[in-house]
């Protein structure tokens, strides 16, 4: 009988696929075999593996092969999914895991505020395109014991479609909702996978998941993992320590630059001063005072004669 037993992921995250590119980063640099052998060596067990569903449905070849399959002449006219289907095949024939994830929709970098792919929907790519896109993929991989896990969107954010919730709002933007149609599908095709699901907020906020643990719900029992990225620049702390040191450190300048306007008005409203000169030697001499403050305008300056300024002080003897 076998026995279960627990394992630890260290996994790495091999973009690229997702973009417009279509193919993982490096293979114009390396070859695949060296990158698979690259990835265990440096200790890792697992790769995720981004994807977009424009990558899954491209059936033209690799754009740019030349460039972005440079050192892969096997693969040279090969479609992007084939690609895909090559690198899969070579991390796991080393013993490295394999996680499917959904990144986008359409091909592109990830992520912002304004790219249209906040949700698991797309104008361009409703949610019944993105159930049997992410079922294509279980299906496609369902034979092969290595690939354990599918991801099934990445950082869910707000988008001009709407804002995600965890839960409620509706089915539109109701992520919590979307996740277990999603697992659902998935694990119509590969019922041995983990479900890996992200969190609102660019992934960074999953303090909702008690109100409504998906967990918990048929069919996500004992195989849901809930994904959160740290990113220190949306981190609420880091964020408002970086914008108080901001401020004080603009409030200093700002008092630095008031102090030597202050001074340099002294000089320009005081009698007797004229000239380039007579301002330069009255500001120097101000400057050299430090800190203390200049007394009454009477006091500052005498008058300026033919032969030059007489100004003697802008601040106390």
């Amino acid at each position: 009988m076998l026995r279960a037993h627990r394992l630890g992921l260290a996994c790495v995250n091999w973009y690229g696929a997702h973009m417009a590119q279509m193919v993982m980063n490096g293979l114009n640099r390396r070859n695949v075999s060296e990158m698979a052998a690259s990835l265990v060596e440096l200790g890792f067990n697992c790769a995720r593996l981004p994807y977009s569903l424009e990558m899954l449905l491209a059936t033209a070849a690799v754009p740019d092969p030349k460039d972005n399959l440079r050192a892969n002449p096997d693969l040279q006219g090969a479609t992007p999914l084939d690609v895909f289907d090559a690198v899969v095949e070579e991390l796991t024939r080393r013993g490295v895991m394999v996680i499917l994830n959904n990144h986008i929709s359409a091909a592109g970098w990830c992520c912002t505020l304004v790219d249209g792919e906040g949700l698991w929907h797309t104008s361009a790519y409703n949610e019944s395109r993105w159930l049997d896109g992410i079922g294509v993929m279980a299906k496609r991989y369902r034979d092969n014991p290595m690939v354990v896990g599918f991801d099934l969107r990445n950082e869910l954010r707000p988008s001009t479609l709407g804002t995600p919730t965890w839960g409620f709002g509706g089915g539109a933007v109701d992520w919590a909702g979307a996740a277990v149609r999603g697992a659902e599908r998935v694990l119509q095709e590969d019922n041995d996978l983990l479900i890996i699901v992200s969190g609102l907020f660019f992934s960074s906020f999953l303090c909702d998941v008690p109100n409504k643990p998906i967990h918990l719900e048929p069919p996500m029992i004992n195989r849901t993992v809930y994904t959160a990225h740290e990113y220190s620049f949306i981190n609420f702390h880091i964020s408002c320590r970086m914008a108080i040191g901001y401020f004080f450190a603009t409030l200093a300048v700002w008092m630095l630059l008031l102090w030597f306007v202050l001074l340099l008005s002294c000089c320009l409203e005081s009698q007797g001063l004229v000239g380039k000169a007579c301002m330069s030697e009255c500001l120097a001499r101000a400057v050299r005072c430090g800190r203390r403050q200049p007394p009454p305008r009477p006091a500052c300056c005498g008058r300026c004669v033919p032969a030059g300024c007489c100004c003697k002080s802008c601040c106390p003897q």
